[in-house]
């Protein structure tokens, strides 16, 4: 690497306020020289604007003397500082890790390249600063994954802040702004107070966690964020709302009257029979049913697919799947009738989305017709999977989690409880279709 840096304190003029100016020291090993510039305030959620300078002794506390070390001189973690020297230490490990990025390119040669980028980086803009955009990306992205539930959660999200911030008539045009910098750990508990007057505290944690995620995501490059961040314990920060939270599954009783249920109405036979079959692919959804191409022997899983990339192995159709398959039969390469082999990806996506809201609708319905739980929904497969199996006690949690495709145990137990005997046989005689 042709450039090294370091920080330094810029002794040769004190301010006003009795500080001196911290810098970048650059040195190009090839020139053997070294080149100084300054590092641009940066600012708080509040609006406080951070200079990059201290005094002497701050700056040994903050920078030189941060790092804690064991007898053998080995790095073992970060002396403690407060305030104003935990801003601008959190700011300057900030500014270091765009410094080593940008030196470690290929094809920067000069000093005027490397300043330049330093600064282009901390160009600030107001796109980052947005709530609404960082949510209503998060749903496009999830959108596009065909995660539709996941989706339509940010878009909840987003109207319920806008609710509460505008009022329930509230017009499009006179939208308040909500930004990121807004977010402080008082404005999460007011918040919560009030909400939790109308809706429960797991509609409230969902909006939090939604907002976290979106806040997550806009500090991984906006240094802003970061250096009062509003979210967990750590430095007395805001904890979600606690909800006790169940597994929604439905008992083998249950299972047995959507299996006997039959009916002329095309959209309810539809919902029944797609449950099923989720159900019977031990919880798939929408998309990878959609998708389950004639003959397969395994899928994987859409959602997955760019983490776990786990294999689904496709259980042999018993006479129940093998009816409802032929109700819904596809006319090319897919077992259900719900894409076209030449159909675009955006087509595609837009009739599994058309698929996935008529089914969830239509399980409402199915769920008075049959006393079910009025919470009852298409989602509800997965879930049903893996309580029955758990339940059982004669599949391990290893196996529940390889059959499910999770990359860890810890997701597993979301849907199921403590098992214990291992016996992948058992799984179809357990989910008796």
């Amino acid at each position: 690497m042709r450039f090294g840096f370091s920080f330094r304190l810029d002794k040769r003029r004190k301010l006003d306020n009795g500080n001196y100016t911290i810098k970048v020291n650059l040195h190009d090993k090839t020139k053997n020289r070294n080149y100084d510039f300054t590092i641009k305030p940066a600012f708080t959620q509040s609006g406080e604007r951070i200079e990059f300078n201290c005094n002497h002794s701050d700056w040994e506390s903050l920078w030189i003397n941060k790092d804690k070390k064991n007898s053998l001189g080995e790095v073992v973690g970060e002396t403690t500082v407060h305030g104003k020297r935990f801003e601008l230490r959190t700011l300057l490990k900030i500014k270091q890790d765009i410094l080593i990025e940008i030196i470690s390119r290929e094809g920067i040669t000069s000093y005027k390249e490397i300043k330049e980028a330093f600064y282009s980086h901390q160009t600030d803009t107001n796109d980052w600063d947005d709530v609404y955009a960082g949510l209503e990306d998060l749903a496009k992205y999830h959108e596009k994954r065909e995660s539709y539930n996941y989706a339509d959660g940010f878009i909840t999200t987003i109207n319920n802040f806008r609710v509460y911030l505008n009022g329930a008539d509230y017009k499009e045009a006179d939208v308040l702004p909500f930004k990121l910098t807004e977010v402080t750990v008082e404005w999460l508990k007011e918040y919560e107070q009030q909400r939790r007057t109308a809706v429960s505290g797991s509609a409230v944690r969902k909006d939090l966690v939604n907002l976290r995620t979106a806040y997550n995501k806009a500090a991984i490059k906006n240094e802003v964020l970061k250096v009062r961040y509003p979210f967990g314990k750590k430095n007395n920060g805001y904890s979600m709302p606690k909800v006790t939270s169940k597994n929604i599954a439905l008992q083998q009783a249950d299972i047995d009257k959507l299996k006997e249920f039959s009916s002329d109405n095309w959209y309810l036979q539809s919902a029944r029979d797609f449950f099923l079959i989720s159900y019977g692919l031990y919880g798939a959804n929408m998309t990878d049913i959609a998708r389950l191409e004639k003959g397969a022997k395994i899928f994987t899983r859409k959602k997955t697919k760019e983490t776990s990339g786990a294999q689904i192995k496709v259980r042999g159709f018993t006479p129940e799947m093998v009816d409802i398959v032929d109700r819904h039969k596809g006319s090319g390469k897919y077992y259900f009738n719900i894409i076209d082999e030449i159909d675009s990806e955006k087509e595609k996506i837009r009739k599994i989305k058309a698929k996935t809201d008529q089914v969830s609708d239509q399980t409402k319905k199915l769920a008075k017709l049959l006393d079910l739980s009025g919470e009852f929904t298409f989602q509800w497969a997965r879930h049903t999977v893996g309580y029955q199996l758990a339940s059982s006690k004669r599949i391990p949690m290893k196996g529940i989690q390889e059959l499910f495709g999770h990359t860890t145990q810890r997701t597993t137990e979301g849907y199921v409880k403590s098992v214990f005997n291992e016996n992948q046989e058992d799984i179809d005689d357990i989910l008796d279709l």
